[in-house]
């Protein structure tokens, strides 16, 4: 397939962590579309593959931790994996294993979290990848976890797997990192 072309880039808005662009497009059969919304983080790590982002599921006796978020966007409360962005240069293990002390107070050595592939989050607007890990060997840490700098976080929570079933079954979990995080690591688990 013969890809689209931009005709032109406006910079819509920019913050601290994204830049907003409106796309007039052209494809190739030569419909035109204005202001095709495109989110692009300021920051993605190194390396062959772009990650903007990183989702990492604590594993801990078998249970898998989740948090309870309340997803403004939305105006929802969600229980979601923890997650965030990769900073500058930054490898995602290393962004994945700070994600999940910043948000739950567990450590874990970047290089023992288990990869997990990628996602694509939302691929007809949002620019880059979420790396995926799994937490088999973290612990709780010295420090409470301090969420204040954190919108929306609530309580983070330990479910059995049957329980995460039941969740996803329900539509409880409705987060496309935290399922696919999720399956994945119970595929590779044979669970």
């Amino acid at each position: 397939m013969a890809p689209i072309t931009t005709r032109r880039r406006r910079l819509a808005v920019e913050t601290r962590l994204w830049r907003v662009y409106l796309d007039d497009i052209a494809t190739p059969e030569g419909a035109l579309v204005d202001d095709y919304l495109v989110l692009e983080p300021k920051t993605r790590s190194s390396g062959s593959i772009v990650y903007s982002g990183v989702a990492v599921l604590p594993v801990v006796e078998g249970r898998f931790g989740l948090l309870s978020i309340y997803r403004h966007a939305m105006s929802e409360t969600f229980l979601e994996v923890p997650r965030g962005f990769v900073d500058t240069g930054e490898l995602p293990a290393v962004s994945a294993a700070r994600e999940l002390e910043e948000e739950t107070g567990l450590i874990a050595d970047p290089a023992s979290l288990l990869p997990l592939g990628s996602i694509v989050p939302e691929a007809s607007t949002f620019v880059g990848r979420a790396g995926l890990f799994a937490a088999e060997n973290c612990m709780m840490g010295a420090n409470i976890r301090d969420v204040r700098h954190e919108p929306g976080i609530g309580d983070f929570c330990f479910f059995d797997l049957a329980e995460v079933h039941d969740l996803v079954a329900s539509s409880r979990i409705e987060d496309p990192a935290t399922l696919v995080a999720f399956y994945r690591y119970v595929a590779l688990k044979g669970l």
